[in-house]
């Protein structure tokens, strides 16, 4: 039994953990695969506060790792597979095992929005696929990526992939990116970074070399065009995932309500409760935030 149980080793859950830590909560942070979340997909780091340089996803993501092991949190690496509320605790079960826990942070990120299209679950059932561009095999430099999207994340992606020396396509239905012009403007003087707009993705194909496609349908007239590359990244999208509170009460959405004074409270943050924002400051004040209130809040119980 535990004071805190903190779900995922992304920002939120790493600043989350560390301060309870710090407070005197007994505190497990709990993450699936490796600690960093969706900052591994980072291309630059450069808008936290106190970086010394831009840095890469990766390398942020040790500094996180760090951070904990500075800091004694204990964690585990496993996934946890249901949560529920007994009384004045919660019970979460954690691979073949049940923790109980008197509060719950819940930074569990979110996740990627699948490809609508014919062909694509096929594809990434082959490996030819991908959400995330942490996820694909090491690129060399003849590899080449197409990269559905024509936000942030994809243009973000297409840099990431042309650092590591491989040729990226952004590939995008409208005219216009919806990036940040810094991101637009860094894609625009990489020459290992193209851009198509105006696409109407139909479908997705494999061809005999194991390639990779997507058929689309252009503006003006129609005319079908394939476009082949080694690997295919969908920037389309994300969702919270909040699936392990579903019916959970009280839940406390980015911690900014103590809710019903009796009982224990799952607290959200980071991603999985503004997944649209995907800001590492965001994540890890929020993180913080949830943290302080369910040490007040189990302050008040013990007293």
């Amino acid at each position: 039994m535990i004071d805190l149980l903190v779900i995922g080793g992304g920002p939120a859950g790493v600043a989350g953990a560390v301060h309870a830590h710090r407070a005197g909560l007994e505190t497990l942070l709990v993450e699936r695969e490796r600690v960093g979340g969706l900052i591994w997909n980072a291309n630059l780091v450069e808008n936290h506060p106190g970086l010394p340089r831009p840095m890469p996803g990766a390398e942020v993501a040790a500094l996180l790792e760090g951070h904990l092991d500075r800091n004694g949190v204990p964690r585990r690496y496993a996934e946890v597979t249901a949560l529920t509320r007994e009384g004045h605790w919660f019970h979460a079960r954690i691979g073949n095992d049940l923790m109980a826990a008197r509060a719950v942070l819940l930074a569990s990120g979110s996740h990627p929005k699948p490809l609508p299209l014919p062909g694509a679950e096929e594809a990434e059932q082959a490996g030819l696929l991908h959400y995330e561009v942490s996820r694909l095999p090491r690129l060399g430099r003849s590899a080449t990526v197409l990269i559905l999207g024509g936000g942030d994340a994809a243009f973000d992606y297409a840099l990431n992939c042309a650092r590591q020396g491989a040729r990226a396509t952004i590939v995008m239905r409208g005219e216009t990116p919806a990036a940040l012009p810094l991101l637009v403007e860094r894609a625009a003087a990489q020459p290992l970074v193209g851009v198509v707009t105006g696409a109407h993705p139909e479908s997705v194909f494999q061809d005999h070399s194991g390639r990779v496609g997507l058929s689309c349908r252009m503006p003006g007239d129609g005319e079908e065009r394939q476009l082949a590359a080694d690997m295919l990244l969908a920037a389309v999208g994300r969702d919270p995932d909040a699936s392990l509170a579903r019916g959970l009460d009280p839940l406390l959405p980015g911690c900014y309500d103590e809710g019903p004074a009796d009982g224990p409270a799952i607290y959200l943050a980071g991603d999985a409760a503004h997944g649209r924002f995907r800001q590492m400051s965001i994540a890890a004040g929020e993180g913080v935030l949830a943290a302080m209130h369910a040490a007040a809040r189990l302050a008040r119980h013990r007293g």
